[in-house]
């Protein structure tokens, strides 16, 4: 493993254990996906590795039930996460801090707006703000599991549904630099690990025949 992906592998293994039972619940999606698929997913060990990056994006759904009595949010703290206050909306968006082996983590976290009024505003889960966004309904029902090198266990989205979210909402991007990295995403998912990216280009066909018909 490269220098680079050790010091991913040990913030995702980080972020589980930061939060504690949520882990079999929350999604890993964003610019960690890329990274997951090579580290823990393929058999692809050798070539270009993904962009690096220190965003996680973490999906959330609106409800689960029945899963612990101590709340997301205080998992975090307690892991040494602070908050940051992103702008002034009510409740404000918020993105959670940590600086693991001299890098910083920043984790924000994600939700659909099914079962949101039109004006979508952020809402709070477990104590976490979590922002609502268009078309993420099939990335948190769709995710496999993971198992990072010191066998912490974790969800990712599917590749096939990452690739798929990615085609929908690049143009959407204010900052040219972001659709750039979005579109050599899906380039490097649907092409640079071997058999992984053939199955997934076979999903990507068999969601397109669902949902163009």
């Amino acid at each position: 493993m490269s220098l680079v992906l050790e010091k991913e592998d040990k913030m995702i293994s980080f972020f589980l254990r930061s939060i504690g039972p949520w882990k079999n619940y929350i999604i890993i999606s964003g610019g960690f996906a890329p990274i997951i698929y090579k580290l823990y997913l393929s058999d692809q060990k050798s070539g270009i590795n993904p962009v690096g990056t220190r965003d996680l994006d973490s999906l959330i759904p609106h409800t689960i039930s029945n899963i612990d009595d101590k709340k997301l949010l205080q998992y975090l703290l307690d892991s040494g996460f602070k908050p940051i206050f992103k702008d002034l909306d009510i409740p404000a968006t918020e993105s959670y801090i940590k600086e693991i082996d001299g890098v910083e983590l920043e984790v924000e976290f994600l939700t659909s707006t099914n079962m949101r009024k039109k004006d979508n505003k952020n809402i709070t889960i477990s104590g976490v703000v979590a922002q609502p966004l268009k078309y993420l309904e099939l990335s948190i029902q769709s995710s496999i599991e993971f198992i990072t090198n010191s066998n912490e266990i974790g969800l990712v989205v599917r590749p096939e549904v990452w690739i798929f979210h990615k085609g929908l909402t690049f143009t959407r991007r204010l900052s040219n630099a972001k659709k750039y990295k979005d579109l050599y995403g899906i380039w490097y998912v649907s092409s640079q690990l071997g058999e992984f990216s053939n199955r997934t280009i076979a999903e990507i066909n068999n969601l397109a025949v669902l949902f163009l018909g």
